[in-house]
């Protein structure tokens, strides 16, 4: 019984720990589902479903993808792509949140950026940073 507890135990932590994890982690929730959602589209370069996590209104989406095909996609293309991430932090204050998350490159760079969230109707959308 004893053994049985242990193990319970040991998948209940890679469980947990694997919620925390880099970009194949598919236990996510609230802010951090909403920035998994971010970054796996950056990553696939689609970048209409990149914007489609912003609050903004539909014209203002079509603006910012335009801009993101042009700057964000060679700004990736200089650096080889994002070969994958991991949550650092979050913190959530009502409606608002924020997720530090660790990028690496496939260049052999990293940076930490930090998503910026608010929850409108149920769902977890990022703001621009003014």
């Amino acid at each position: 019984m004893k053994r049985v507890l242990t193990l319970l135990a040991l998948a209940a932590v890679v469980l947990v720990s694997s919620c925390k994890g880099g970009g194949n982690s598919t236990k996510l929730s609230g802010p951090e589902a909403a920035a998994k959602a971010a970054l796996e589209a950056v990553k696939k370069g689609d970048m209409k479903a990149f914007v489609n996590t912003f609050n903004l209104s539909d014209d203002d989406k079509a603006t910012l993808t335009a801009l993101m095909e042009d700057k964000l996609t060679k700004e990736l293309d200089k650096k080889g792509g994002i070969k994958s991430y991991e949550f650092v932090d979050t913190n959530i204050d009502g409606d608002k949140a924020a997720v530090k998350v660790k990028i690496y490159y496939n260049n052999d760079t990293e940076e930490e950026s930090t998503f910026k969230f608010t929850n409108v109707d149920g769902k977890w959308m990022q703001e621009m940073d003014k």
